[in-house]
C-alpha cells in the first residue's frame, strides 16, 4: 500500500535523506561538490526543511507498507496566483513505476485547490531525460537561466493549471491529510 501524507516536523530527518539520496547522482555527474555548493539540493539539510517550511513550504512524504519512498515541495504563491514545486525527489530504487508522478499529481491538486493559474519547477538544463519527464506531465520549458552561484543553466518550467491530469486512482480529501493510493505496485 502507498501511502501519501503531509510532512510533519517528525519526518525532517526522513524528508532530507529521500532529497539527498535522489540527487547525489546528479551531484557526482555535475561535478558539485558540497564544499563549493553548500545549498545544492543535493546536500540538503534537516536545518533547511523546516526553514522551508516555515516560508510556506508544503511538504508531502509518501511510504510504501511504512517504508519512506518519496516527497515533494509545493507553495502557493496568491499574490501572484502561481505555485511552485520544488524537490520531487524519489528514492533510485523506486524510480520508474510512477511514484514521482504520483507525488506530482497531489502536489498539482493541492495547488489547484489554491486557486492558482498555473505552476513553475526548475530543473538543471543538462538532463534530457528530466526535460521528457516534466513535458509528458504537460509542462513547457519557459524560459533557461543562470542560478548563481551555480555554475549551469536551469530551465524554469510552466503548466496552466486549467486542465491538470487525470486518470489516477487517488482518493483525498479537499482538507489535504492521509490519503492512500491504489496501483498496482511493481515489486512493493
Amino acid at each position: 500500500m502507498i501511502t501519501l501524507q503531509p510532512a510533519s516536523y517528525n519526518h525532517l530527518e526522513l524528508v532530507c535523506h529521500i532529497i539527498k539520496e535522489s540527487f547525489q547522482k546528479q551531484a557526482k555527474i555535475l561535478a558539485i561538490t558540497q564544499e563549493k555548493y553548500l545549498n545544492f539540493v543535493a546536500f540538503e539539510t534537516v536545518e533547511r526543511v523546516p526553514k522551508r517550511m516555515n516560508s510556506g513550504d508544503q511538504v508531502i512524504i509518501s511510504f510504501i507498507n511504512d517504508e519512506p519512498m518519496g516527497t515533494v515541495s509545493y507553495k502557493a504563491d496568491h499574490a501572484l496566483q502561481k505555485g511552485i514545486i520544488r524537490r520531487l525527489a524519489v528514492l533510485p530504487k523506486y524510480r520508474g513505476y510512477g511514484y514521482g508522478e504520483l507525488l506530482m499529481s497531489q502536489a498539482e491538486q493541492q495547488l489547484k485547490q489554491e486557486n492558482i493559474r498555473y505552476i513553475e519547477l526548475a530543473i538543471v538544463a543538462q538532463f534530457q531525460g528530466l526535460q521528457r519527464y516534466y513535458e509528458r506531465l504537460g509542462y513547457m520549458a519557459k524560459e533557461k537561466n543562470f542560478f548563481p552561484p551555480y555554475p549551469l543553466r536551469f530551465y524554469l518550467w510552466k503548466r496552466n493549471c486549467i486542465i491538470l491530469r487525470q486518470g489516477q486512482n487517488v482518493r483525498a480529501s479537499k482538507h489535504f491529510s492521509i490519503f492512500k493510493v491504489s496501483l498496482k505496485d511493481k515489486g512493493a
